[in-house]
């Protein structure tokens, strides 16, 4: 992903973020990545400074996450996670990943629409729909 390079990104402990031209928030999390609430939280604080107010989507790349404690999975479900988002476009290429995924965002109900796709392009162009300047 060339975007990563771009001077706008915020990295976090456990991934990078940015903010692209078509109003689509990027999480690319980083090799190995362990998230837990405290990450979680710490990525709130970043979506709250890249959206400066506007509900944008947002596109998650799971490929290189290692894991997430339940702690932060509760939280990415809750109201006051989705009260950030118009939606969320996950992307991961492993059919373990996608079955684990599919499994917790219908046992969850998150609170914003989500959808897993094999591919970033996948996922943008769904997540186009909930852009502000569509």
């Amino acid at each position: 992903m060339e975007q990563i390079n771009n001077p706008d990104v915020i990295t976090t402990r456990t991934a990078k973020l940015w903010l692209d031209d078509l109003g689509i928030i990027h999480k690319v999390f980083l090799q190995n990545a362990t998230e837990t609430k405290q990450d979680a939280l710490e990525c709130e604080a970043v979506i709250k400074k890249l959206s400066n107010g506007v509900k944008h989507p947002m596109l998650v790349d799971f490929t290189a996450l290692r894991s997430m404690d339940g702690d932060a999975r509760d939280y990415y479900v809750s109201e006051r996670a989705g009260s950030l988002l118009a939606a969320c476009g996950g992307v991961t290429r492993s059919t373990v990943g996608r079955v684990i995924s599919n499994f917790f965002i219908g046992f969850n109900k998150p609170p914003t629409p989500v959808k897993l796709f094999n591919s970033e392009e996948q996922s943008i162009e769904w997540l186009k729909q909930f852009a502000q300047d569509n």
